[in-house]
């Protein structure tokens, strides 16, 4: 009993915290990427709506598992029944609903990934056809058409064929039903599915970093010292947006279904099982901020701005008023 409240308050710790960070970061995506004017554009649309996803499933983790999980931990301690409470039970039988909800803001994360992939090499193999393929419009169009594929996916995945995504009391953690379809079903559609998608984008994603890195060069000779290392930090965050996202990706899907099999160690497995399928959505909404300047200085600003605002008000509104004072003064 001691082991499973300690294993209990751990994940409630991680999960919680995990989950907190990914809201803040990916709905500070949402929200503030319109204001970068080299978002306004369909790689930051596609980069919007791969953190709207995110920020989602993590929402769903903050508002819906966290809640059911403190509660498991203290019903365990003082040793009541979690039965004995309508309210708190309801949580537990509808935790499937909340399943199909994170696997499927985590398909269409995954998925608008690959789209984002797919902008990169069209815009640096393709740069004269790139306006017409990914304009706005169309990327919205994309969008739409994600999204009504993804909900087939995931509709065949669980009503359709019976199997649910629900809380698991004993291991801490949303499961898939324990029979062999459903286990079969959702390797495919899940595991097998999902890393041919990764597969695919690490690929593409090494081909454009080939080309753009080779245009770098023939135009680094044209240009000075100052501009020829911006481009080279450009690469550099190219390169580690990609390798960090894709990586986190495979390795989640790497843990969670095979070296689960593998490892006999049941605290090792119950780590293993947790960490990286959460953190991969936790710190995703960080890892666009920092490998994009803009949008870091303007979330670094917006953040800071809201922890002074009673300190940079007055200063703004003197500054007006005396801004004012003068242009009446002129008359």
């Amino acid at each position: 009993m001691e082991k499973e409240i300690f294993l209990g308050i751990f994940t409630l710790i991680v999960f919680f915290q995990s989950g907190l960070f990914g809201c803040f970061t990916n709905w500070s995506v949402v929200f503030f990427s319109s204001s970068v004017p080299t978002l306004r554009s369909s790689f930051g649309i596609l980069s919007a709506h791969g953190a709207f996803a995110t920020a989602i499933y993590c929402t769903i983790a903050v508002v819906w598992i966290t809640p059911m999980m403190l509660l498991y931990v203290v019903f365990d301690i003082i040793n009541i029944e979690f039965t004995s409470f309508r309210e708190v039970d309801w949580l537990y039988k509808k935790s499937h609903h909340a399943g199909f909800v994170l696997y499927l803001c985590y398909d269409l994360a995954t998925e608008t990934h690959l789209l984002i992939c797919l902008n990169r090499f069209c815009a640096v193999w393709f740069p004269h056809k790139y306006p017409i393929i990914f304009n706005n419009s169309y990327t919205y169009t994309m969008l739409v058409f994600l999204w009504i594929v993804c909900l087939l996916i995931c509709v065949t995945v669980f009503p359709l064929s019976g199997c649910q995504m629900y809380y698991e009391r004993s291991i801490f953690t949303l499961i898939y039903t324990l029979t062999p379809e459903c286990q079969y079903l959702t390797f495919i559609a899940d595991f097998q599915l999902h890393m041919v998608v990764v597969v695919i984008m690490i690929v593409f994603n090494l081909i454009t970093f080939y080309q753009f890195r080779r245009q770098n060069r023939a135009v680094s000779i044209t240009l000075n010292h100052a501009s020829s290392q911006r481009k080279a930090k450009s690469e550099k965050n190219f390169l580690m947006q990609t390798f960090i996202q894709e990586s986190a990706y495979a390795t989640a899907l790497l843990s969670y279904f095979l070296l689960v099999t593998i490892i006999e160690n049941e605290l090792l497995r119950f780590i293993i099982i947790l960490l990286p399928w959460y953190f991969v959505h936790a710190f995703e909404g960080m890892v666009t901020i920092l490998c994009n300047p803009e949008l870091k200085k303007i979330c670094f600003k917006k953040w800071f701005f809201c922890c002074n605002t009673s300190d940079d008000v007055p200063t703004r509104t003197v500054e007006a008023w005396r801004s004012t004072t003068s242009r009446v003064s002129k008359f």
